[in-house]
């Protein structure tokens, strides 16, 4: 018994999820802090959209899913995709928001309410406004198959005035979002977001589908759907293995079995399996 858990806990150690600890976009101050986010740009910089308050800049972002220091692990279960990224939403304290608070798309044209603007084939998005109301929307062009999607997921108190923090966890076809006030919702479907390199017809830049936007106190497209009450946003990627170089590291959980005793690689192997399948990073303040 001491040797397995011995065991479990250093097969816990090396094959958990990890994650990539990166940016801060301190949109109160208009200014990006810490390390910077791989295969992270600025699509529009931090505006100031003459809203009340001190969190009422916008800023909208594009992330690369193509270029995430991940290894490719999408044939994982619903929940449990990598690489994914966290992006962890701090709210005014103080409770004051309005209207448009957060748009995550995959297209450049997302702005709420689903469809874009026909820049992609598969458009989905979520949208969070200031009554409390979350909207996830999908759409496919050329057939109905996407657009049961629209409104999937709607009135989640997600970013309410007693709400401080939000945090959405952003992966191919599949997305989660928890919240300090006890929401923890998981939707996974063909319908949503496309960051696996899916063709797309509509061609130009956008015709192989890696990238997500982010979007505060804003819409993506523009700023004509706009708000406050965003004050700051860190982002990080969550992996199931960083790729690294191993050669003077002990492998235990990916390395030829005929090199190490059975016993120890079945137990070994039987832990870091259930925990990749299990364990959900919670990121918290």
């Amino acid at each position: 018994m001491k040797t397995f858990l011995a065991m479990s806990f250093l097969a816990l150690g090396i094959c958990q999820i990890q994650t990539v600890l990166s940016v801060t976009l301190d949109i109160a101050n208009g200014q990006t802090t810490g390390p910077p986010l791989v295969g992270m740009s600025m699509s529009s910089t931090y505006t100031d959209q003459g809203g009340t308050g001190p969190c009422s800049k916008g800023v909208v972002i594009k992330v690369d899913f193509s270029q995430s220091p991940c290894n490719n692990s999408n044939h994982l279960e619903c929940g449990h995709r990598t690489p994914q990224l966290v992006v962890v939403v701090h709210l005014d304290r103080e409770g004051s928001r309005s209207d448009w608070i957060v748009n995550i798309g995959d297209s450049i044209s997302n702005n709420g309410h689903g469809g874009d603007g026909g820049h992609n084939d598969n458009a989905a998005e979520i949208q969070a406004e200031a009554t409390g109301t979350y909207d996830i929307t999908s759409w496919k062009r050329g057939g109905n198959v996407c657009q049961f999607a629209k409104a999937a997921f709607k009135d989640y108190n997600i970013v309410g005035p007693s709400v401080n923090n939000v945090t959405f966890y952003v992966a191919d076809r599949s997305y989660r979002v928890t919240n300090d006030r006890g929401i923890d919702a998981t939707h996974c479907s063909e319908c949503l977001f496309a960051l696996d390199g899916q063709p797309d017809t509509k061609g130009g830049d956008h015709r192989i589908n890696y990238e997500i936007y982010l979007s505060f106190n804003r819409v993506i497209s523009s700023s004509s759907r706009k708000g406050h009450g965003v004050c700051s946003v860190d982002l990080q990627w969550e992996c199931n293995q960083i790729p690294q170089d191993t050669s003077s590291a002990p492998d235990i959980c990916g390395a030829p079995m005929e090199n190490k005793p059975n016993t120890i690689l079945t137990i070994v192997g039987m832990v870091c399996f259930l925990y990749s399948q299990t364990h959900v990073l919670w990121v918290e303040n």
